[in-house]
């Protein structure tokens, strides 16, 4: 595993969703971390679900409610999802270090950024919200209009309501997506190393090139079905931000308070950034199986005519290899864009049918 995969697999143990150290051998330790991470999640499911139900409430909205309770179920699923496939997300890695790609496209200078900055942006987020006076947050929001008299309680509810926010919510979010764009870059990477190696080939062993072609697209589509359902998630939550997002720019009067306005903008930012970067890294290994579809076309015949080998890896290079949401569409640059847009009009037509806008 290299470092930026290991940078990765860390933030998730902060997130509470892996270990640090393996603690296999160690029976006691592993059985009280694993009482610790159960007691963690399922006290984050309790608060979450408690908070979301308070505030589905308080707003009478049928936008801000039905977005609101459908990202609480997805990170909630996200989580359970995450806690259940985290071995095979450390397989995924294993299985991705067997094939060589360029010593300049093992360690990602500009991935290693991304994540050191979105570490600083949501420490930054939470260091001032924790900054402000507390009364700015009016906790009755999330305890269904109970109004807490003493103010040490409000402040701890508050604080451990931003903690929960951001370690138990967002976080393990936004680390599966760092883990994804670093999948489908290494996965890009390999087929665009094949593809160098096949155009420099004078001789061709059709019969080894099928082999590795076939291990290649093999290894893609296993990990496309096992992070697929984890990259639903994150777009249907993705989706539910840009909904609450585009409801906000038509109903900005809602959200008078700085703090709320901040909060929703460094969302929405992220959010797009980090649908943004899915589309490319995802669309980028398409791209690069493309590349060996036109380049198989143009090799030249074996000595002994078209050889079966040949043909069969035209015919398989001529299949894609692409990056999908659980199976159900393949991710290309444009999808960001399909996403906007179905959102932009089922949002407007949604706003459009609230009996409370006009009040």
């Amino acid at each position: 595993m290299d470092q930026t995969f290991k940078y990765i697999f860390l933030l998730f143990c902060c997130c509470a969703v892996t270990s640090l150290t393996n603690v296999s051998n160690r029976k006691i330790i592993s059985r009280l971390y694993r009482i610790l991470l159960g007691f963690l999640n399922a006290i984050f499911i309790l608060a979450l679900s408690s908070a979301t139900l308070s505030l589905t409430i308080c707003f009478q909205n049928t936008v801000l409610s039905a977005s609101i309770n459908v990202s609480c179920i997805v990170i909630v699923i996200l989580r359970c999802a995450l806690l259940k496939k985290i071995n095979q997300l450390k397989y995924i890695t294993a299985l991705l270090g067997e094939f060589k790609v360029r010593k300049a496209e093992e360690n990602i200078l500009w991935l290693k950024v991304l994540i050191v900055l979105t570490v600083l942006s949501q420490t930054f987020i939470l260091a001032y919200k924790l900054s402000l006076p507390k009364e700015v947050m009016d906790v009755s929001y999330f305890l269904f209009g109970y109004t807490v008299q003493r103010k040490l309680y409000r402040d701890a509810i508050t604080i451990l309501f931003d903690i929960n926010s951001l370690f138990f919510a967002f976080m393990p979010l936004l680390t599966f997506v760092l883990f994804y764009t670093a999948v489908c870059h290494r996965a890009s990477s390999i087929i665009q190393r094949f593809g160098d190696t096949l155009a420099k080939k004078n001789e061709f062993n059709y019969e080894m090139i099928l082999h590795s072609y076939t291990r290649i697209k093999s290894a893609v589509n296993f990990i496309d079905n096992k992070v697929g359902f984890l990259v639903f998630t994150t777009v249907l939550y993705s989706s539910c931000i840009l909904c609450f997002a585009l409801y906000y720019v038509m109903e900005s009067s809602m959200f008078t308070h700085t703090l709320d306005r901040l909060i929703i903008f460094h969302q929405i930012f992220s959010t797009l950034l980090m649908l943004i970067i899915m589309s490319i890294s995802a669309s980028r290994v398409g791209e690069a199986s493309s590349e060996i579809s036109s380049l198989a076309l143009n090799l030249p015949k074996s000595k002994e005519g078209s050889s079966f080998y040949q043909q069969r890896f035209i015919m398989l290079a001529e299949k894609e290899i692409t990056m999908t949401v659980w199976r159900i569409v393949p991710i290309r640059r444009s999808f960001i864009f399909s996403i906007s847009g179905v959102l932009f009009t089922y949002t407007l037509m949604f706003y459009n049918m609230n009996p409370y806008k006009n009040k």
